[in-house]
């Protein structure tokens, strides 16, 4: 069944004019249709009464619990050829709770202000379709791209870097998140294709955080962060 993020007022649907388009452009939706929409978390069963203007009518609230109380909130360096968006997509579909994007030291991609808004913008579209399709609850927030010195003033209960160097001897991920409970979150960044510099590993031990492994092998960045992410899942199942 087709499910859409959406506002809700008195006991009817609205939708964004992408997702209007997408239902009775690209799903031939009509009227009299059965969907699912999501509204502030909660999940209803709704019908479609009206597509000009698209409008469904609430039917009932469904009971499910698809995302994962455990929260990562997961940084990432812009990376070349898109890999920054297949992070994001696959991290949406394990359960990703917010992404924070960054430029450090060795970013091959640099962007200006334009650029920014315009990659924040896409950003957005495909975090918000990975959500859609994987059934979620809830659109992981996605902040503005950051810089390295910036991301490092970001708030959060656990703060993780993963540091090649750490591989063979280091203490992993899942070690770090053994105990942790539903009410914190975990901060974790994971470096561009050159990785992190040591004087980058230093300021961030500085403010706060633990220089991680992600296994004795060297992952390429966009693996590490789809890794992480999965770590979570893993967390979530109570396999860790």
């Amino acid at each position: 069944m087709q499910r859409y993020f959406v506002t809700i007022n008195d006991g009817f649907a609205s939708f964004s004019k992408e997702d209007s388009h997408h239902f009775l452009n690209v799903m031939r939706g009509k009227k009299g249709d059965i969907i699912e929409v999501i509204n502030e978390g909660k999940v209803y069963k709704a019908i479609i009464e009206c597509v000009d203007p698209l409008q469904a009518k609430i039917v009932s609230e469904i009971e499910e619990e698809r995302e994962n109380p455990f929260k990562l909130i997961l940084a990432f360096s812009l990376l070349k050829k898109g890999n920054d968006e297949l992070v994001m997509q696959k991290c949406t579909e394990l359960g990703a709770y917010s992404f924070i994007p960054f430029v450090s030291s060795r970013t091959i991609i640099r962007v200006d202000e334009s650029d920014k808004k315009k990659k924040n913008e896409r950003f957005s579209k495909i975090i918000k379709e990975a959500a859609m399709q994987s059934k979620r609850a809830m659109i992981p927030a996605i902040s503005s791209i950051l810089s390295f010195g910036e991301l490092l003033n970001v708030e959060a209960d656990i703060k993780l870097i993963a540091y090649e160097d750490e591989a063979l001897n280091g203490k992993h991920l899942s070690e770090h998140i053994k105990n942790m409970d539903e009410s914190k979150t975990c901060l974790v960044i994971v470096g561009p294709e050159g990785g992190f510099s040591k004087e980058e590993v230093d300021k961030a031990i500085a403010c706060g955080f633990k220089p991680i492994s992600l296994g004795k092998r060297i992952l390429r960045a966009e693996t590490a962060s789809i890794y992480v992410s999965t770590i979570f899942s893993m967390k979530e199942c109570g396999v860790i």
